[in-house]
């Protein structure tokens, strides 16, 4: 399978656990909780590309330095929030 089908097939599942979830938890929470999720799955792939970005043209760039930056700033957001949804 290609990424874009592995994105599909985990954002659905995204969806539908959402669906599920908020009838337990309240849709505004879970909507947050998936929101940040997404976040951190876009960061990753991103990350992928600026790796494999690197190693086709063997060099790093500033975009290694840029990515590491976008990384650090949202696992500090998500540890002072506790990782939690309920904000």
């Amino acid at each position: 399978m290609t990424e874009a089908m592995w994105v599909a097939i985990i954002a659905g599942g995204f969806g539908f656990a959402g669906s599920a979830l908020s009838i337990f938890f309240g849709m505004e929470r879970v909507k947050k909780a998936i929101s940040c999720l997404g976040e951190g799955l876009s960061i990753g792939l991103d990350n992928d590309r600026v790796i494999f970005k690197a190693l086709r043209e063997h060099a790093i760039n500033g975009e290694s330095e840029a990515q590491e930056k976008k990384m650090d700033e949202y696992f500090r957001k998500q540890t002072q929030k506790g990782f939690s949804a309920n904000d």
